[in-house]
């Protein structure tokens, strides 16, 4: 009798643990997905606070690096050091083959980008993107008032806010909270421009 009631005890701690353990896994499954996206908002939004205006010099006279559209971001910034740079790099931010991806080349105000052998990339940020949507909240020239846009070209200085929005591809979809960024500044402080090589000194 006494064998049988142990018996029985071990098969319920066992159904129990093996029950425990599905529940864990789940648990985990569903939390990697927002640890993703919540590491992506990380590096997204402290490279986006750190964009300034600068500028790149060509034949066709000055052109902003920063480039925003609907569905595409051009920025110089800070890259964050988990990703093995130091210094301001330009950033190029875009969605393709299901994933949100990022390709970098140090900033030196040159007018041709991302084609050299220094271009880095692409990073994936996330999986599971169907497409990534980019706003702007700003006036473009002293002029204008401040409102939001699906483009951003200003040479004159960054937008006050950019708004990241992530369409998920995946079933449940995964939830990719609101992400509004402030740039810290809004002019090129870091370029002293030399009229001889038409590009900031250094760079």
């Amino acid at each position: 009798m006494a064998l049988a009631l142990l018996g029985l005890l071990t098969t319920f701690l066992i159904a129990g643990l093996r029950l425990g353990s599905r529940y864990l896994q789940a648990a985990i499954s569903r939390a990697e997905p927002a640890d993703a996206i919540a590491t992506a908002q990380d590096v997204l939004r402290r490279m986006l606070e750190e964009t300034y205006p600068a500028l790149v010099y060509g034949d066709a006279g000055q052109q902003p690096v920063f480039d925003g559209r609907a569905d595409h971001l051009t920025f110089a910034t800070t890259v964050p050091p988990s990703l093995g740079l130091d210094g301001y790099d330009r950033i190029d931010l875009y969605a393709d083959g299901g994933r949100l991806l990022l390709r970098w080349q140090p900033e030196r105000s040159q007018a041709q980008a991302f084609t050299g052998d220094d271009t880095k990339g692409p990073y994936p940020l996330l999986d599971h993107v169907a497409a990534v949507h980019f706003q702007y909240f700003g006036a473009a020239s002293p002029q204008d008032k401040p409102a939001w846009t699906d483009q951003w070209h200003s040479l004159v200085r960054s937008p006050l806010l950019v708004r990241v929005d992530v369409t998920s591809d995946s079933v449940p979809a995964r939830v990719w909270p609101p992400l509004i960024v402030a740039p810290q500044t809004d002019v090129d402080v870091t370029c002293v421009y030399d009229p001889l090589s038409h590009s900031c000194q250094g760079r």
